[in-house]
């Protein structure tokens, strides 16, 4: 098998250039709406899940530290929310049974 002659192709560099800007605005948009979408996922389940979690913290120590009469606000009827009314009634039963026991010693 010989080599008879070669066939180049030849395209402007301009056009080359041309087309990787649309191919780089491509990526660069759609890295765009995936930074922002991921940005308002962190922040729905920042204002759903984290700072609800935090207060039901904070009121377990408050729990543990003998105050209880700390009440969770919920807001919520998820499973988050259901925890912290759980835990309001656990709070308020203990608080009555304490009472109980002081009039019951007194």
């Amino acid at each position: 098998m010989r080599t008879y002659g070669y066939i180049v192709i030849h395209l402007p560099v301009s056009l080359i250039h041309q087309e990787q800007n649309g191919f780089l605005n491509i990526v660069y948009i759609t890295s765009a709406i995936i930074f922002l979408l991921s940005l308002i996922i962190l922040l729905v389940f920042t204002k759903v899940v984290y700072l609800p979690l935090k207060k039901i913290t904070y009121a377990a120590g408050e729990y543990a530290a003998g105050n209880l009469a700390h009440n969770i606000p919920v807001s919520s009827h998820d499973e988050i929310g259901y925890l912290a009314s759980t835990l309001n009634y656990m709070s308020d039963e203990l608080n009555e049974m304490e009472e109980y026991q002081k009039k019951f010693i007194a």
